[in-house]
């Protein structure tokens, strides 16, 4: 087993250095080399984990270059080289709950973790979904269907989200669109 020398994260200003490598599976000094190649995968997730960071922290648009790792066969000794592109912050613009049918738009609105104004939070958006999925899953809501649907747009004027519970007569709710995947 040989060591990473040192992991180098270039391009981050608004994430520190500290949350970027702790949020990597990579670890300073347990990084692996067998028979001249790097482990590819474990730098994929790597790079899925701290897109997943930027995405909480409202930076929908950032970019992280596959990490280049510096190996020195004759040490035994790997650097591995992680760019960041930041893009700009987004915040969300405006929510709106449409076909509110069941339950008040006020019960439903006491379930979202975000409110117009904060910094955009992928993971914020899909616990919001959840509980207002679970709130439509209690014993009185059974009998309607509800199924997960929401999108955002990075804009100029920020992120904007919807949600959208049930239609009349239990029939799924349609979405403009997917909630993109991304770490669970």
């Amino acid at each position: 087993m040989d060591s990473a020398d040192r992991i180098v994260i270039r391009g981050n200003r608004a994430i520190s250095e500290r949350q970027i490598k702790a949020a990597m599976v990579t670890r300073e000094r347990r990084f692996w080399v067998r028979a001249g190649t790097v482990q590819r995968k474990q730098l994929d997730q790597d790079v899925e984990r701290i897109l997943a960071l930027y995405h909480d922290h409202g930076y929908l648009q950032a970019r992280v270059e596959p990490p280049e790792p510096d190996v020195d066969y004759a040490r035994g000794r790997v650097t591995v080289i992680v760019d960041i592109v930041e893009g700009s912050q987004d915040r969300v613009g405006q929510i709106r709950i449409a076909g509110a049918r069941v339950l008040p738009e006020s019960e439903v609105r006491r379930q979202l973790k975000l409110r117009p104004g904060d910094v955009f939070s992928r993971s914020r958006l899909r616990d919001s979904l959840e509980r207002i999925a679970d709130l439509y899953r209690s014993p009185l809501n059974r009998k309607r269907r509800w199924r997960e649907t929401a999108s955002y747009a990075p804009s100029s004027a920020g992120a904007v989200t919807r949600s959208r519970p049930p239609c009349a007569r239990g029939q799924p709710a349609r979405s403009p669109g997917r909630l993109p995947p991304g770490p669970r």
